[in-house]
């Protein structure tokens, strides 16, 4: 027969047990904290090296699109102007696309869904505009600085933004499109003036850039524009 009183006992000890056992395993505030602020840390160490490879490529796109764009307008032209606008935001846009790619941007989700519906068309429409350009080069009409040469290679960026597209490579088929418009723009208004209203040009890259990537696209293009339009006055001043 089992004693009672040893069996109350021997229960209650074992119940000890366990509520020390899980006192032993539970965490103390103190070191919950010390957690937290090394999380914490890491998080930060982590940003700032994210924030520093974004400056890093940032500036080497740039740097080096401004130079190549500057040194083959001298080429050509025996001028830098154009080809440094030029550089400069295609060095800007490729920065943008390589910190997406890479996954180290703040924005690595861009709206690809509206991207997707918009491209076709918009490439459509900048196909005939390049066609229309190239017809107008060979009636003799002055268009531009690169006339019929701007014509073409805004076909050719339609052509290359259209597989990349077709490849689900909507991201870069967005950008190669604003880089080839923010040239064909630039060297057809270059030649005008900046008291030319053919300037408001910009505006539509700038709301075209935000119905293609969002915020950033939008961001990105008002950089484009105040780049180039403030290289092209900064010319005509002195």
């Amino acid at each position: 027969m089992r004693n009672p009183i040893r069996t109350g006992l021997l229960s209650l000890a074992s119940d000890f047990n366990i509520m020390r056992a899980r006192v032993a395993i539970r965490p103390s505030h103190s070191h919950t904290r010390e957690s937290r602020m090394l999380h914490r840390n890491q998080n930060t160490r982590t940003s700032n090296q994210l924030c520093a490879a974004r400056l890093g490529i940032w500036f080497i796109c740039l740097a080096s699109g401004a130079i190549l764009g500057a040194a083959l307008d001298w080429t050509l032209h025996r001028t830098f102007l154009l080809g440094l606008a030029n550089g400069i935001v295609v060095g800007h846009f490729l920065a943008t696309a390589l910190n997406v790619h890479l996954r180290i941007a703040s924005h690595t989700s861009p709206p690809l869904d509206r991207a997707a519906r918009l491209l076709p068309p918009t490439l459509a429409v900048v196909a005939i505009i390049g066609s229309a350009e190239i017809l107008r080069s060979h009636a003799g009409t002055l268009s531009s600085l690169l006339y019929p040469w701007h014509g073409l290679g805004v076909l050719a960026i339609c052509i290359v933004s259209a597989l990349l597209l077709y490849r689900q490579r909507i991201y870069l088929a967005a950008i190669l499109l604003l880089i080839g418009l923010y040239f064909f723009v630039s060297v057809t208004v270059f030649p005008y003036g900046m008291n030319s209203p053919i300037y408001a040009l910009y505006l539509l890259l700038i709301v075209l850039g935000g119905l293609l990537l969002g915020r950033s696209g939008f961001v990105d293009s008002v950089a484009g524009a105040v780049v180039q339009t403030g290289l092209f006055g900064w010319g005509e001043w002195v």
